[in-house]
């Protein structure tokens, strides 16, 4: 049966709650009460991590499991400010990558906190000008570097990859055009400390910064040398004027 128009999904509906639509009217409460619900159950936490899985089956990489940032092997004055190593979920990484609407052969692409190389291998599957994914933990730098291996063996990617173990901190970013990619890497200190390199960094042409779950978004914000390109709950584009 179908269900009343009054709560028929918007065209903008998660997957769930579609799922739920076409199951019929007994069923949609259901699935929308679940798709609401918080934490490990919630139906777009369990999507992410299916594809997560997914992808390392498919590719044999190690991308998805979780470290806590003792296991990082970090200096203890970084390690105050880091943050722990989670993947950022393959749904978030393929929306952003869509969202940046951008000639790929004349950016590099910067992945701060690059961790096990998931983002830098999505974003090698666009024609970018050069992947780097860059990232303090010697022991993750290490698997991304297997795991990048691994990948290249499928001829997907499009772009050249190099994973530098380095402090983002204290990294030489390339000059010319840049995309420069976040999913919330440390905290509020080290993020003001990364955006003043940015905006007074000399030869840039164009920078692109991708901010996905934006804890800290005001740090930019409250910035007149930044301008947002997209916005939503989860992600924030923006440009930096040079």
């Amino acid at each position: 049966m179908p269900i009343p128009s009054a709560s028929r999904p918007a065209s903008g509906a998660s997957v769930a709650v579609r799922v739920g639509a076409l199951l019929g009217r007994w069923w949609y409460p259901v699935v929308v009460l679940l798709d609401r619900i918080p934490g490990p159950v919630s139906w777009r936490s369990w999507n992410a991590r299916r594809q997560g899985r997914a992808f390392d089956r498919r590719y044999g990489t190690d991308t998805q499991a979780h470290a806590a940032v003792a296991a990082l092997g970090l200096s203890p004055a970084l390690a105050r400010h880091a943050v722990h190593y989670e993947p950022s979920t393959i749904p978030k990484v393929q929306r952003a990558l869509r969202h940046l609407r951008l000639p790929h052969r004349e950016y590099v692409f910067v992945d701060v906190g690059s961790g096990k190389g998931l983002v830098s291998l999505l974003a090698a599957r666009y024609p970018f000008r050069r992947v780097i994914g860059v990232e303090a933990s010697s022991a993750l730098c290490r698997i991304a570097e297997r795991n990048l291996a691994l990948y290249r063996l499928r001829g997907v990617l499009r772009a050249p990859v190099d994973f530098v173990n380095a402090n983002a901190l204290d990294h030489e970013y390339p000059a010319g055009k840049r995309v420069v990619y976040l999913y919330n890497p440390f905290d509020e200190m080290l993020l003001e400390t990364l955006v003043e390199r940015l905006v007074r960094q000399n030869g840039v042409q164009d920078t692109v910064v991708v901010y996905v779950n934006p804890a800290h978004r005001h740090v930019f914000e409250k910035r007149d040398a930044f301008t947002t390109l997209y916005r939503d709950r989860t992600l924030v584009i923006y440009r930096i004027a040079q």
